[in-house]
């Protein structure tokens, strides 16, 4: 299962993407010969289906317009966006530039990732053991350069836990204290797990959101993931991934007919700091940066789950 919504990413300031960019990210790994779900706009299904077809997978692919991702979770699209809004949240992290500090719609749609596979499940269009890929997976070669090498049926014997894995090893610090650091220890780009712990995952995705935004705060997949495992560590199974070591892909259960770069698995180097400039010159439209801008100061009850 994967999808794809379009938060206006080519005008970023630190990691721009275009729409094209995501396109061509997705067919370097569409090639997998397994059933896929795809959520996504509705000018992009023709595109999705011509890449798996390009593949002969047309009739193992499956692609489902959304015609606004925002009304999918609206209680929570509002309560990021409200929390996000405010100027103290933003200052509260250390790297400003970040998308997870300032864009509310990529902490929403990074968010809600679980929601769309438990969907996928509880419509009977998925079952068994279910993956989530990002539909940008591995940035067209980041650490695996030849496609072919996705072109296998994907069938690991997965143990019936909810497998994440680790860029570092987990640690007791607060979460007030990741979101601040922004600190990354989960892999988010790809989650395993059986069809019957979809729904439950997304349920502690769901209230570790509430919970964040109550504080005032919000922030991308990765921490929500960490607050859900803490919720209940006896559902999930860890990978630990050493940042920057070279690990064999058996360790997510994909294959390799290569020796070369593709045969392992490299993570790839922590991001370069940002150079410093006026925040108002990162963000000039930013709500933070109004003159009129006014803090918020309560909280909308949310609906029930």
């Amino acid at each position: 299962v994967t999808a794809f919504f379009e938060i206006n990413r080519s005008t970023w300031v630190k990691f721009p993407r275009t729409e094209k960019t995501y396109l061509a990210h997705f067919e370097h790994w569409a090639r997998m010969k397994n059933n896929l779900i795809v959520y996504t706009m509705p000018e992009l299904v023709d595109d999705i289906k011509a890449i798996r077809k390009k593949y002969g997978l047309e009739d193992k692919t499956t692609v489902i317009p959304v015609e606004d991702v925002a009304k999918v979770v609206p209680d929570i699209y509002q309560k990021i966006k409200y929390a996000m809004k405010n100027r103290d949240s933003w200052l509260f992290h250390e790297a400003l530039a970040n998308p997870e500090c300032w864009n509310y719609r990529y902490n929403y749609v990074t968010c809600i990732k679980s929601y769309w596979v438990q969907r996928a499940v509880q419509d009977g269009l998925a079952n068994g053991i279910v993956a989530w890929i990002d539909f940008g997976f591995d940035h067209g070669g980041e650490d695996f350069p030849y496609s072919e090498d996705f072109n296998f049926l994907w069938d690991y014997d997965f143990s019936p836990k909810i497998h994440i894995f680790l860029l570092s090893p987990l640690n007791d610090d607060p979460i007030f204290k990741v979101v601040q650091t922004m600190g990354t220890y989960i892999r988010g780009n790809i989650t395993v797990a059986p069809d019957y712990l979809w729904p439950v995952l997304w349920k502690d995705i769901y209230e570790a959101l509430k919970s964040l935004t109550e504080c005032g705060m919000a922030d991308d997949d990765q921490t929500l993931m960490l607050m859900a495992y803490r919720r209940h560590p006896e559902n999930f199974e860890l990978h630990i991934l050493k940042s920057r070591e070279i690990i064999s892909i058996s360790e997510m259960g994909l294959p390799s007919r290569h020796t070369e770069p593709s045969a392992s698995l490299l993570f790839p180097k922590g991001d370069e700091p940002f150079p410093a400039v006026g925040k108002a010159q990162l963000y000039p439209n930013h709500p933070a940066m109004s003159a009129s801008y006014t803090s918020c100061t309560t909280l909308s009850r949310p609906s029930a789950f």
